[in-house]
């Protein structure tokens, strides 16, 4: 673990054409939610694999698009009768299963089954139970009560693909190298998963290691990370005791990353 890109989601973008004035601007708002604008403008928490920009001339596309599936983490279906009718969708999300990858069905049209053919209907038969994130009956799609669901989601997958990352290292020095990759990241969702990390050692009374996590938090100088301090403060005061605290207090004043 050594770059910040070691902690990218990576999300490709299943659609048919027919619907690419929605997805458009759906998938870019999903791209600018990983954007790191306080500290490194450069860096992303989220890619987002989409093949009106990222298919490069002159290489194969179907090598491109197979290779962005499987370095996808997620793979987000936007679903209309057209998409679930086009068989390259249908090939694409199989090989998402294949793989074990998650799958994020966004219904941006209503699908009739009545114009689906059987091996479209027995896909859509499939994916049917899947929780989906719905955004029909309001247009533009951006403005949906449920764009929050999707910002929500993405953040999960996000945190999700950081737990595994940490419950891959082998002993608590790795994970420490992993805190300080996440150190020089000054997003949003950095600052909540450090503050989920204090609250679940410190469950078990561990502060030898939530210490650090405490240390990254106060090395973040945006508004969340400070009011996520500030909040695990105010509780580990009001229910820990002060016999476990020590170690947490003094890593507020020592920032772990400056």
């Amino acid at each position: 673990m050594d770059a910040p890109e070691d902690c990218i989601l990576r999300v490709f973008i299943s659609y048919s054409r027919a619907d690419i004035a929605i997805v458009g601007p759906l998938q870019h708002h999903i791209r600018e939610l990983g954007v790191v604008r306080e500290f490194n403008p450069d860096i992303r928490l989220v890619d987002v694999w989409y093949d009106q920009l990222s298919i490069q001339v002159g290489r194969s596309w179907r090598e491109q698009l197979e290779q962005g599936l499987l370095n996808a983490d997620v793979l987000c279906l936007f679903m209309s009768t057209e998409s679930i009718r086009s068989q390259y969708v249908r090939d694409e999300v199989e090989s998402a299963w294949a793989q074990q990858k998650t799958v994020i069905p966004l219904l941006c049209k209503q699908v009739e089954d009545t114009q689906l053919n059987p091996e479209a209907q027995a896909f859509h038969a499939r994916v049917r139970p899947i929780q989906r994130i719905t955004l029909t009956g309001i247009t533009p799609q951006l403005s949906h009560p449920n764009m929050a669901v999707i910002d929500s989601t993405i953040e999960i997958e996000w945190h999700n693909k950081i737990e595994l990352l940490r419950k891959q290292c082998s002993n608590f020095d790795e994970e420490r190298k992993l805190i300080k990759v996440l150190c020089k990241i000054d997003h949003r969702w950095v600052a909540a998963y450090f503050g989920e990390r204090v609250r679940s050692l410190m469950q078990h009374f561990d502060a030898t290691h939530a210490q650090y996590y405490v240390g990254a938090l106060a090395s973040k100088s945006n508004a969340e990370a400070q009011r996520i301090l500030a909040t695990l403060q105010e509780w580990w005061d009001a229910e820990i005791n002060p016999a476990y605290t020590g170690l947490l207090k003094r890593a507020v004043q020592h920032p772990l990353c400056d």
